[in-house]
């Protein structure tokens, strides 16, 4: 459970944040605010643990430092994109999805000081990192232009909710409350971004927060290789809304949405259910 104190710097807190800037951005049909409510909602969160000293001693505190540059890359990406050479009827820029490549930079920084980690596996999850970022952020280009926005970033907000649930039902509550913080952050985007088409530049910030969330989960935290591989790919399931035959764009992205949450859930709900019924749950946080 979560206390007063955290419910309030970790979900209201970025809710409110999120919401107001979103608002502000759907009035004015502004999509580049999208990034910006979901990156400065996190970073308020974030510091109201305290702010991090520069260059971090703990890898996990690079969350906090990434988030400003990916907030300003994908804000840069948003206004800037559609004036691009090879720009897309839809307003995005073309190949804007490469910007996803930034995950495997959060990977490298976040492992960097473990000591215990050979450079083989510095270097081969910095790779596997950085083509999962950009496939990523591919298929929320491609899903924003088949299905619209708010269905696209619905499984995003999934996502980032199990990576909390299960980062904070592990050994970790701190980056836990980030993942939680991340997915009340990106909640507001979802509804009031959702006839903005900024999906693809707003996926630009999530996935490498996303990523570096679930790595850090996994080397600072405890949480295993199969829970890191399908709470990040579950995103991926949007596919089966952009190529399936049905006609009505609610359905398919419907279908997308619900088979994230079953994705999720499947690694998330038992996880969860375990911790709680752990008497000694309380001594590893």
């Amino acid at each position: 459970m979560l206390t007063n104190q955290e419910l309030l710097y970790n979900v209201l807190l970025p809710v409110i944040i999120s919401a107001l800037i979103a608002g502000i951005g759907a009035w004015r049909r502004w999509p580049f605010t999208m990034p910006l409510a979901i990156g400065a909602a996190f970073i308020v969160a974030y510091a109201t643990s305290g702010l991090p000293k520069f260059p971090p001693h703990d890898g996990t505190d690079w969350l906090f430092w990434l988030a400003i540059p990916l907030t300003l890359i994908a804000i840069a990406e948003s206004v800037a994109g559609k004036k691009l050479v090879g720009a897309h009827p839809s307003g995005t820029s073309r190949f804007g999805w490469i910007l996803g490549a930034a995950a495997g930079a959060v990977a490298a920084l976040l492992l960097k000081p473990l000591g215990d980690v050979s450079s083989q596996v510095l270097w081969t999850t910095t790779a596997l990192f950085t083509l999962t970022g950009v496939a990523l952020v591919f298929v929320a280009s491609l899903a924003q232009r088949r299905l619209g926005s708010f269905w696209t970033l619905a499984p995003f907000c999934v996502a980032a909710a199990g990576a909390g649930v299960v980062i904070l039902s592990s050994d970790s509550r701190t980056i836990g409350l980030h993942g939680i913080a991340v997915a009340a952050a990106i909640g507001p985007v979802v509804v009031l971004g959702a006839r903005l088409r900024a999906a693809q530049s707003v996926a630009i910030v999530i996935v490498p927060l996303l990523a570096g969330l679930l790595l850090a989960g996994h080397f600072y935290a405890g949480v295993t290789r199969t829970h890191m591989i399908v709470l990040l790919a579950a995103p991926l399931l949007l596919l089966l809304g952009v190529f399936l035959p049905i006609r009505q764009q609610w359905l398919r992205g419907l279908i997308a949405l619900l088979a994230t949450i079953i994705a999720v859930a499947a690694v998330t709900a038992p996880t969860a259910l375990a911790a709680k019924s752990d008497p000694y749950a309380d001594m590893y946080k």
